[in-house]
């Protein structure tokens, strides 16, 4: 019996996940594990994480502004208009312990994901942070007591198999096709469809009103500069 030890690579995103992740590295490391494993002998398989690397944590928008996710904060670099960077602006900083696992630009719109941790701001702070860079123009709350009432009776539900399995059977939202006449006509598509109705009217008539609801919108327009 040989004592074999095989070191993969650390798994590392730079992009989206494709067939490359798995047969790049991983796969034939798998492969090779298991088959000293079957011919009896004693294999160490190891590897680790790499989730806060400068590539992953690094966009630039189309203006050219590079925003950089470090360790527990969020910069801001501008473009000085000589091939260079004006210094660094933190944008938002995260609590202790947490790292900017990627940053991702859609359109007008910039997402940050990091390491176990999602920020909650009172809705002082949210209208204090918005009001910064915009003027609000109107706004309305969201997802009131009957809203949250559903979605933990639905999650509690969740929990039994029978409930998770025809949940995904026969969801509508979840289907691959939302013609499907037998998912959307069986009875837990009917009260998936019925509940979300019961909370839109709920938000809708609420909409003014702050207490015990969970979600603000805002209608906001940008600042002149």
């Amino acid at each position: 019996m040989k004592n074999i030890l095989v070191a993969v690579a650390w798994p590392y995103a730079n992009a989206d996940i494709h067939v490359g992740n798995i047969t790049g590295s991983y796969l034939p490391a798998d492969i090779f594990a298991r088959y000293h494993r079957l011919k009896g002998n004693r294999v160490l398989m190891v590897s680790g994480t790499d989730g806060h690397g400068t590539p992953i944590t690094v966009r630039a928008d189309s203006e050219g502004r590079l925003f950089v996710g470090c360790r527990e904060c969020l910069l801001l670099y501008s473009p000085d208009g000589q091939n260079g960077w004006q210094k660094a602006r933190e944008l938002f900083r995260f609590p202790n312990d947490s790292w900017v696992n990627d940053i991702s630009i859609r359109g007008d719109d910039l997402y940050v994901t990091t390491k176990e941790h999602i920020q909650a701001f009172s809705e002082t702070d949210l209208r204090e942070l918005i009001a910064a860079e915009f003027s609000l123009d109107d706004h309305a709350y969201l997802y009131h007591v009957l809203g949250q009432f559903m979605d933990a009776t639905l999650f509690a539900l969740m929990k039994i198999p029978s409930v998770r399995k025809r949940f995904w059977d026969e969801n509508p939202f979840y289907a691959e096709s939302s013609t499907n006449g037998s998912n959307s006509t069986s009875p837990l598509g009917q009260a998936l469809r019925a509940a979300n109705a019961v909370a839109y009217t709920e938000s809708k008539l609420l909409r003014r009103r702050g207490y015990g609801a969970a979600g603000l919108l805002f209608t906001a327009s940008p600042r002149v500069v």
